[in-house]
């Protein structure tokens, strides 16, 4: 049976938090509604295709891990296994690469699920 996106992103979470403290932030793309002074109101997202989840490493916990530095940003787009970014993501994820911050997709958590698999990217951050 495949895993569902949602199912492998609660695994890189929980993984992140737990072992890194890292915060998680669930990113929206496009208009958001809001219930503002009772009355219901759209209000500018994200840009389209912006990546699905922010995790952020608070300061005071920047020493090294292992001998690296962890980055206090990392974008993250999540898909089922078998799936690609469109290109408006593909976009953004470069975009964001060009400014310097960590950005990638993953179709899996663990080696063998999906062709870009969370935990073997992040083993490749840390050497």
């Amino acid at each position: 049976m495949t895993r569902l996106e949602k199912h492998i992103a609660v695994d890189i979470c929980h993984f992140l938090q737990a072992c890194y403290h890292y915060e998680p932030i669930r990113c929206v793309s496009g208009p958001v509604r809001s219930t503002r002074m009772e009355q219901e109101t759209a209000e500018p997202g994200n840009p389209a295709g912006y990546p699905d989840w922010l995790f952020i490493r608070p300061d005071r916990r920047q020493q090294p891990v292992g001998g690296t530095v962890l980055p206090g940003k990392l974008y993250i787009e999540v898909k089922r296994p078998g799936k690609r970014p469109t290109i408006i993501q593909g976009l953004q994820l470069q975009r964001l690469r060009k400014d310097g911050f960590v950005a990638d997709w993953f179709d899996g958590f663990r080696a063998g699920e999906g062709r870009k698999p969370f935990l073997v990217w992040w083993e490749e951050l840390l050497k």
